[in-house]
């Protein structure tokens, strides 16, 4: 197989490159042609996403961050080359939502033979994301991380800004219009510290939308609603203990398409990067069904998928199984 690996240097912590040599290793003892080709400012892994399928790679392995990864999907959008990820970012949340592992000789075992199952994608305007979208308090607080800081400290760096943002963030007034044009439009017209919009169950460490799946044609949308300060602690101590679904002030609905306005105008973060902000002029959010081609573990949850597995699935996750005893 002729693989393409896009590395984002920057990402992750200081074991990358010993673990890419590890990587590429395991992969070219598997028989794969593997090309690396090495992002060096933004941008850069949407352009090689797009001149590796030119070129006819047969799958494209990011060896980065959720960052780095949708970067590559505004290249990859439609076409019908899978995307297969390495988790070498500071969060990684798409790997830790389908289990992807970190173990070279494990990863290469999966991208060489592991199921590809199409799923969804979400769109912002023109911008895919393949997580989710966030819309106030965590859009506000991706706008004000300092990026050397976050290269430095990590995860930390978002606790930073977090107590930055949290002192003048009070929240702002938002008119969604849910699924417009369709027999189940509904209005919704609220204040709210937080909005989000996801096509996974995680969001971050947390697991917020349980009922998430990623190849069901649609999206899942949180609303946060701005409460009193006992209110606010009850609501950490459910979201860190993966209780949310149990908390009132956290309204959800399932939809394909949303229409949005804010006012005052707050952040958007994008698969947990920074991406402009909603005002008075609307943004549309949609989801897009069967858009983007995987590589994903043999034992992802299966509660994920709507859509039955691939042929080979249960065979593939014996060998897997295997593998993960053995190495």
């Amino acid at each position: 197989m002729k693989l393409t690996i896009i590395f984002n240097p920057v990402a992750g912590n200081a074991n990358r490159p010993r673990k890419l040599i590890r990587l590429i290793s395991y992969l070219e003892e598997m028989g794969h042609l593997v090309t690396v080709s090495t992002t060096t400012s933004q941008g850069d892994a949407t352009k090689l996403a797009r001149q590796a399928i030119k070129e006819g790679t047969e799958t494209i392995l990011v060896f980065g961050g959720d960052g780095t990864i949708n970067e590559a999907i505004q290249g990859m959008a439609d076409s019908t080359v899978p995307l297969a990820v390495y988790p070498a970012g500071t969060t990684n949340v798409w790997c830790k939502q389908v289990g992807m592992p970190s173990n070279p000789r494990r990863a290469a075992e999966i991208i060489s033979a592991g199921p590809r199952h199409w799923i969804d994608l979400g769109r912002v305007g023109e911008h895919y994301f393949l997580l989710m979208v966030g819309i106030g308090f965590d859009g506000e607080v991706t706008h004000a991380i300092d990026l050397e800081q976050k290269r430095r400290l990590g995860k930390l760096s978002y606790v930073l800004a977090g107590l930055r943002v949290v002192r003048s963030f009070s929240g702002t007034n938002v008119k969604i219009t849910l699924d417009p044009g369709s027999s189940s439009q509904r209005e919704v017209s609220t204040n709210t510290n937080l909005l989000i919009f996801t096509n996974v169950e995680r969001y971050a460490v947390m697991k917020l939308a349980q009922e998430a799946q990623i190849d069901d044609a649609q999206m899942e949308l949180l609303i946060f609603h701005t409460t009193h300060l006992w209110s606010k602690v009850a609501r950490t101590f459910s979201l860190v203990t993966n209780r949310s679904q149990h908390d009132s002030q956290i309204k959800r609905y399932r939809l394909r398409e949303a229409w949005i306005t804010a006012n005052p105008s707050v952040a958007m973060q994008v698969d947990g990067d920074p991406y402009g902000r909603v005002g008075q002029a609307a943004v549309k959010i949609e989801c897009l069904h069967r858009a983007l081609q995987v590589v994903i573990p043999a034992h992802a949850p299966e509660k994920l998928f709507s859509q039955s597995r691939p042929s080979g699935w249960l065979k593939t996750r014996l060998l897997q199984k295997i593998v993960a005893r053995f190495f």
